[in-house]
């Protein structure tokens, strides 16, 4: 099957158009005061108050449900609340994470492979979304 023009070019549109909405959330995230403060108590510990480097660029995706994938895939069916969530995704970004953080556990921390994991991993799911659905 050939492609289109258009079609060749469906996979920089669908990454300029994810980078743009990922400036807008991280300019958001850092000039408007957040109301809710899990994200920050999810992503540092009391020994390291301080974000990592990933945790502070992508800190603007870990909101809302994203908050209870990240506790599944971090700790599995922990609680009742957690059994609303399918896990596919959640153990798909446990696995890819395990599989390819492994060589880095002492620089990375676990919370921050898990979300990189997460947003590389939407992000491929939403391509594959835009070249099936175009077509």
């Amino acid at each position: 099957m050939l492609l289109t023009k258009f079609e060749k070019h469906l996979p920089v549109i669908s990454t300029v158009i994810r980078l743009f909405t990922w400036l807008l959330a991280f300019i958001f995230d850092h000039s408007i005061e957040d109301h809710d403060h899990s994200t920050n108590l999810m992503l540092t510990t009391k020994e390291n108050p301080q974000l990592s480097l990933p945790s502070y660029f992508l800190r603007c995706f870990v909101r809302w449900d994203s908050l209870f994938y990240l506790n599944q895939a971090d700790t599995g069916y922990e609680y009742l609340k957690n059994h609303a969530f399918f896990p596919l995704y959640a153990r798909l970004v446990r696995v890819i994470s395990d599989i390819i953080f492994s060589p880095f556990k002492s620089a990375v921390k676990p919370m921050d492979s898990l979300i990189i994991t997460g947003v590389t991993l939407n992000y491929f799911v939403h391509l594959a979304n835009v070249i099936i659905l175009y077509r």
